[in-house]
C-alpha cells in the first residue's frame, strides 16, 4: 500500500502526527479572514512553537459554547465555521490532545495543572472526546461528523484507550449512520483504520477480511492491498504469540529445574550426616583395642637372661630378685598411662565428629564400674592376677636355672 502523509491545504506544517502514514486532502475553499479563522491560525502557530498551553486555551474557546448572564447561550464558533475550517480546527484540537498526553504526568501536570491534565488524559482513555466532538461540533448528529475528524478520533483512541472495544462500537455506529455520504480517499482511510487496526486489536481477523471483501467503497486494487496487509499483520501477530509462548515454556522449564536442584540439595546433606555417623560409630571403638599390646611389648627383653658361663651361683639369685618386679611394674605403668592418653585423644576426636561415640563411651565406662563394684568379680580378678604372677615368677626361675646349668 502506498504510504501517504496528511497535509494541510494552507501549507501549515502542524498536521497531526496521528496521520503520519496517510494523506487526506481537505476540500478547498477561499481563505477566510473571520475571527474564527484568525484564532485557528494563531493556535496553529502556537502549537508549532510548542506553546501548547496557549494553543489549548484558544482552541477550547473555539469549540465551547459561550454563556453569559445577560444573553442566551451562543453556539461554539466551530459549529458556524465553513467545512474546511471546521475540519482543521477539530483535527488540530485532537492532535494537540495527543501531544499533551505524551508529555507524561510530571511535565503535563506542571504545564497544565493536575486537574486539567488528568481531565485531558481521561477524555482519550474512556472515549469521551468522541462524545464531546459530536455534541459541541455537530449538534449531537453523529452521522454528520466529517470522516477526517472520525479518523483522527479513532487514531487517538487506539493510541491511548486501554480497551479498544468502545472505539469499535463508536466507529461501527458512525459507519452505519453515515452510509455512503462521503466518498473518495476520506472514507477509504476510515475503512483502513477499521479493518487493519480496530478489528484486529479486538481479535476479529475473519470479520476484518469480510469487511474488506464486502466494501463497496474499495476498488479491486485497494481491496487486494488491504487483504495483503491484513494477512501480513496476522502472521506477525502469530509469530509474536509463538515467541511469547516459547519464552513462557522456557521459563517454566527453568523453574522446574531450579525446584528439583533445590530439593536435591536439601536431601544431600542429610545423607552425608547419616553416613558419617554410621562410619564413626563402627570405627571409633576399635582403635583403643589395637593399642593395648604396645604396653606389654617392653616386657619381652626383661624375661630374656643373658647367658654368662662364669657366673657364680649367687649372681642368678640376685638377678632373679631384681629383674621381674621393678621392670614389670614400670613397663605396666608406662603402658597404662600411654594407653590412657591415646584413648583420651581418640575420644576427643570422636566426640568432635560423632556425638554417638560419647554415648557409647559412657555406657562402656558405666558397665566397667558396675562390673568392678561386685565383690565376687573383684575376688576373681585378684585370684587370676595372683595366678598369672605366680606363673610368671615360675617361668623366670626356670629360665635362671636353665641358664645356670
Amino acid at each position: 500500500m502506498t504510504t501517504r502523509t496528511i497535509t494541510d491545504p494552507s501549507n501549515d506544517s502542524s498536521s497531526s502526527p496521528l496521520f503520519t502514514n496517510h494523506s487526506l486532502h481537505l476540500p478547498s475553499s477561499r481563505p477566510s479572514s473571520s475571527p474564527t479563522s484568525k484564532a485557528y491560525k494563531q493556535a496553529s502557530t502556537l502549537f508549532l512553537t510548542r506553546r501548547l498551553q496557549e494553543a489549548h486555551s484558544i482552541l477550547v474557546s473555539l469549540i465551547t459554547t459561550s454563556t453569559s448572564d445577560d444573553n442566551p447561550p451562543s453556539p461554539a464558533p466551530v459549529t458556524t465555521a465553513p467545512t474546511r475550517l471546521r475540519i482543521k480546527i477539530w483535527s488540530l484540537y485532537i492532535t494537540l490532545l495527543d501531544e499533551i498526553i505524551k508529555l507524561g504526568a510530571l511535565e503535563g501536570k506542571s504545564l497544565f495543572g493536575s486537574s486539567l491534565w488528568r481531565s485531558i488524559q481521561t477524555q482519550a482513555r474512556d472515549g469521551s472526546i468522541w462524545d464531546q466532538v459530536v455534541a459541541q461540533g455537530y449538534a449531537g448528529d453523529e452521522a454528520a461528523v466529517d470522516a477526517v475528524v472520525i479518523a483522527g478520533l479513532v487514531s487517538l483512541l487506539l493510541a491511548h484507550a486501554p480497551e479498544p472495544r468502545g472505539c469499535q462500537e463508536r466507529l461501527e455506529r458512525w459507519l452505519a449512520a453515515s452510509g455512503g455520504r462521503e466518498e473518495g480517499n476520506v472514507r477509504v482511510r476510515v475503512l483502513e483504520l477499521y479493518a487493519l487496526h480496530v478489528l484486529p486489536r479486538n481479535g476479529e481477523w475473519e470479520f476484518a477480511e469480510e469487511v474488506v471483501l464486502g466494501s463497496a467503497e474499495l476498488d479491486e486494487e485497494q481491496r487486494e492491498g488491504l487483504l495483503g496487509t491484513l494477512r501480513e499483520l496476522r502472521e506477525e501477530e502469530r509469530g509474536a504469540e509463538g515467541v511469547e509462548e516459547g519464552k513462557e515454556e522456557k521459563e517454566d522449564e527453568e523453574k522446574v529445574k531450579e525446584t528439583r536442584a533445590a530439593e536435591e540439595t536439601e536431601r544431600t546433606p542429610s545423607r552425608a550426616r547419616s553416613t558419617s555417623e554410621v562410619d564413626y560409630g563402627i570405627e571409633t571403638p576399635l582403635k583403643p583395642a589395637h593399642n593395648v599390646p604396645k604396653a606389654t611389648a617392653p616386657l619381652k627383653p626383661a624375661i630374656k637372661p643373658s647367658p654368662t658361663p662364669n657366673t657364680k651361683l649367687s649372681s642368678p639369685r640376685s638377678t632373679s630378685r631384681k629383674l621381674p618386679a621393678p621392670a614389670g611394674s614400670v613397663h605396666r605403668a608406662a603402658g597404662a598411662v600411654g594407653s590412657m592418653r591415646r584413648y583420651i585423644q581418640l575420644l576427643a576426636q570422636s566426640l568432635s565428629t560423632s556425638p554417638m561415640a560419647l554415648l557409647r563411651t559412657l555406657l562402656f565406662v558405666l558397665g566397667l564400674v558396675l562390673t568392678m563394684s561386685r565383690r565376687d568379680v573383684r575376688e576373681r580378678i585378684q585370684r587370676m592376677t595372683a595366678l598369672s604372677w605366680n606363673k610368671l615368677r615360675g617361668t623366670v626361675g626356670m629360665g635362671v636355672k636353665v641358664s645356670y646349668m
